[in-house]
């Protein structure tokens, strides 16, 4: 499960993940939507600590991919 937040006024925003308990899948990827498909955008993964730089077309055709690897059963 995940959202897409934007802040266009601020030029930014954030996508935010969630691994239900009962999904086996630990990788998904999320189509985003409302970007500039020729923009660059910074893609920073929180919990592994990497950055990443994908076009906005990138990001809204092929999609964001994002893995969890333990569900909330496994906390």
């Amino acid at each position: 499960m995940a959202w897409q937040f934007d802040r266009p006024d601020k030029g930014d925003g954030l996508v935010q993940a969630f691994r239900r308990s009962n999904n086996d899948e630990s990788v998904r990827i999320f189509r985003l939507n409302g970007l500039a498909p020729r923009a660059r955008y910074s893609i920073t993964d929180f919990d592994a600590g990497e950055r990443a730089e994908m076009s906005g077309r990138d990001l809204m055709e092929k999609g964001l991919k994002i893995e969890i690897k333990n569900n909330r059963a496994q906390w």
